[in-house]
């Protein structure tokens, strides 16, 4: 199944299930640190859910959201894990773009970054920048400024962790100004995250249901609390990063590859049944065709 960074495969290989399959259970697509429970997954149609985290499902027993909820861990792992990725140390340090979308603008400018880059210190030098695929044409020319603009490719790519992790497994440390999913990736791969303190504002101009109009990440209450933990430039992740991003990631509290197979199982039988799983069904088949033509 094509699907955005490929994250459906991902799942039906860990179940051990073919690629073919429809994929009923929604599922969090990436590094939540929002307050409340976001829209998209409190009224998903599928009666199932998967979450990454013991945190996540806790907003969703907060909420009283009538699914049945899984804790399945960060679906990249299982790629990471599956191919045994490790660090190679090829390059410094890579700098990752807070990225926008269709329906999101971010204030960041190229400015902006080359500005925060020319204030680190040199020994983490050089800085190429790693722009999401929504973002790298608006960044690129930073190319005419000396800079090495990479991006992990098209969002609708079932080989997006593939390139994801041949990326970032090339660096010695990784920097940003803005927490995003990125940092715990790097973190679990050994390489040490640091956080400039000047986060990128942003405008919802095309009415996404998970955001307000104007927003900061910095401003959730879990990533302020968080963020210190990244405060310092050091050469290997500390402790404390190490346990957030094991916690973050869901490595300790996911469940087993029998256990996922036999819900992907599950949620397919109940949408026979079942009204909500019935649409996640027609979506899940529908949806490859609509990410091809993207």
């Amino acid at each position: 199944m094509l699907s955005g960074y490929g994250q459906d495969n991902l799942f039906l290989e860990r179940a051990e299930l073919p690629n073919l399959l429809p994929l009923i259970p929604y599922y969090e697509h990436g590094w939540d640190l929002t307050d409340d429970l976001i829209n998209s997954y409190k009224y998903s149609s599928s009666s199932y859910h998967f979450s990454w985290n013991i945190r996540m499902k806790e907003k969703f027993n907060k909420n009283n959201i009538n699914k049945k909820v899984f804790i399945t861990g960060s679906p990249f792992l299982f790629y990471k894990e599956r191919e045994d990725i490790k660090k190679k140390f090829e390059k410094n340090t890579i700098f990752f773009i807070a990225h926008s979308t269709p329906l999101i603008k971010s204030d960041t400018t190229i400015e902006t970054i080359d500005n925060l880059i020319k204030k680190l210190p040199d020994n983490l030098k050089p800085i190429d920048i790693c722009c999401h695929y929504f973002d790298y044409k608006n960044f690129k020319s930073m190319e005419k400024l000396g800079y090495n603009v990479i991006t992990a490719g098209k969002v609708f790519s079932n080989d997006y962790p593939k390139a994801f992790y041949n990326m970032i497994s090339r660096y010695s440390h990784a920097v940003s100004n803005q927490l995003g999913s990125y940092a715990l990736y790097c973190i679990n791969l050994d390489i040490p995250f640091y956080l400039l303190n000047e986060a990128p504002k942003f405008t919802n101009f095309g009415g996404d249901k998970n955001v307000p109009y104007k927003y900061q990440v910095s401003d959730y209450k879990y990533a302020k609390k968080i963020s210190p933990l990244f405060s310092k430039i050091i050469d290997k992740p500390s402790l404390d990063q190490k346990k957030l991003a094991d916690s973050e990631l869901g490595i300790n509290s996911r469940i087993d590859q029998l256990v996922l197979k036999k819900i992907v199982l599950e949620s397919l039988k109940n949408s026979l049944i079942n009204v909500g799983d019935a649409i996640s069904l027609m979506k899940a088949i529908i949806k490859p065709l609509y990410f091809y033509f993207k």
